[in-house]
């Protein structure tokens, strides 16, 4: 019986299948287990672009027109005391990451609130669950000025890597504290803000030193500072004493992190990563996250394109082959993580890991793929080119 024999594209392309189901199939398997949950969850809690900026990859630019006001642990009379004297100094917004859930004292409430009243003034409230936690009705503030302060974490992990700008709810629409101040500022318009109705990442371009910030006692203690006029105005919290490392109140895990594995204390304040995703806003440098379709997509030509190179090894020399495989994973892996770094920094996210992954599989699957053909090619009248 006469056989038909394959060309290598056609090996290539159902080794790539091939390859792509075995990878679906380990990737349920890992999923679906439980006893495999520590792996999983270890794994929830990492992403090969911490690299970046753990090790410093991103570019580092001072911000003057975003100010951290560190309000500590004051109380509500000094807190007025020190919105009023920003406001003399005729700030283009402010946000305040603070939420007066409760009635305290009559005489320090009333002052507060008056204070409060003002069309420039960002106010908080945040999710818990399936119910809103806001300011006591009280203070009389205007809905239009609110804005929540949850931070997204990444699919249920502890790490601050996306954000998102607005939410629709019940046909409302609602403004994170970053999205509603840089729009009171007159920064971006409604318009300009729609694009964050999206999750994306968050470029994150340094810490609290990136940014002015100034103690609750120095604002109080000066009656003119330059550097809050026309600026963006966040009080919030930033440590007793200011910058105090052990103190984790209100701080939170991010890729700014320099330990990207085995995180064991917290790296930043929430009010710093309002103000990174505030500065990534105003100075319109959007992240644009490339979507899943095409990111898989790229990964099934590269890896179509890899198992066919594989092949043309395995057909001139098994030995070249046997020798030069774990070389070629090795410095594909390391090329592909330097081009996403690359595009990051050029605020491109590509999700490499889908292409390393089934490249490297699909090159071990070629050997898997031989024995199957092999099987075949004695019960049909097709052959691979491999055999």
């Amino acid at each position: 019986m006469a056989r038909y024999k394959g060309s290598l594209g056609i090996d290539a392309l159902l080794c790539t299948v091939f390859t792509y189901i075995i990878g679906s199939l380990l990737y349920l398997i890992v999923v679906n287990i439980s006893i495999l949950d520590p792996f999983v969850n270890a794994f929830k809690d990492f992403s090969y672009t911490d690299i970046y900026y753990a090790k410093g990859f991103y570019a580092s630019k001072p911000t003057k027109d975003i100010v951290l006001v560190n309000i500590q642990h004051a109380d509500r009379y000094k807190l007025a005391q020190c919105i009023g004297i920003i406001k003399q100094q005729q700030p283009a917004a402010m946000g305040i990451d603070v939420v007066f859930k409760e009635r305290k004292n009559t005489f320090t409430d009333s002052i507060l609130k008056v204070t409060l009243k003002d069309s420039k003034i960002a106010n908080a409230y945040y999710f818990d669950q399936d119910s809103v936690v806001g300011n006591h009705p009280y203070f009389g503030l205007d809905p239009k000025n609110n804005a929540y302060i949850n931070l997204d974490q990444d699919k249920g992990g502890a790490v601050i890597r996306n954000f998102t700008g607005l939410k629709t709810k019940d046909g409302d629409t609602l403004f994170s504290l970053p999205a509603k101040v840089a729009l009171l500022s007159g920064k971006l318009t409604r318009k300009q803000l729609k694009p964050y109705s999206e999750e994306m990442p968050i470029q994150f371009t340094g810490g609290q030193d990136q940014f002015f910030s100034f103690d609750i006692d120095e604002v109080l203690g000066q009656k003119n500072i330059p550097a809050i006029k026309n600026s963006i105005i966040l009080l919030g919290y930033l440590g007793t004493p200011t910058g105090n490392p052990y103190d984790i109140e209100d701080k939170h895990f991010t890729p700014l992190n320099t330990r990207y594995t085995g995180r064991a204390i917290p790296d930043t304040y929430g009010i710093v990563i309002h103000a990174n995703i505030l500065n990534m806003m105003i100075n319109k440098e959007r992240i644009v996250k490339v979507n899943g379709f095409v990111v898989y997509t790229i990964a099934f030509i590269a890896t179509f394109l890899m198992i066919w190179l594989g092949m043309s090894l395995y057909r001139k020399n098994q030995f070249l082959y046997d020798v030069s495989i774990k070389v070629l994973q090795f410095v594909l892996a390391v090329i592909l993580l330097f081009i996403s770094l690359l595009l990051l920094r050029n605020n491109i996210y590509l999700n490499i890991i889908p292409t390393i992954a089934f490249m490297l599989l699909g090159l071990e699957m070629i050997d898997f793929y031989i024995y199957l053909v092999n099987y075949v090619s004695k019960h049909s009248t097709w052959k691979s080119r491999l055999l």
